[in-house]
């Protein structure tokens, strides 16, 4: 019983046009006109080298280890 109402709606909407219009052609058209529209942002923007500075005056732990990162090659790619 499921089957044939399933099956005798889905015909009848194929045979729809604007069914047809609505749930196969516009949702396509739609993604291209945002993924046009967005492509600018799914690029990945360059990095200039930044001039930092750091001042340690504690001497401490945490100083120590933030220091030991900007020492590591890559993040020497990315600061001066």
């Amino acid at each position: 019983m499921i089957f044939y109402t399933f099956k005798y709606t889905l015909i009848r909407e194929i045979r729809d046009k604007v069914f047809m219009f609505l749930m196969v052609i516009f949702p396509i058209i739609l993604a291209l006109i945002v993924g046009t529209a967005l492509k600018s942002d799914f690029e990945t923007p360059t990095l200039e080298k930044s001039i930092i500075a750091i001042v340690d005056l504690d001497k401490g732990v945490y100083s120590e280890a933030l220091i030991d990162i900007f020492k590591e090659d890559s993040v020497k790619l990315l600061v001066r």
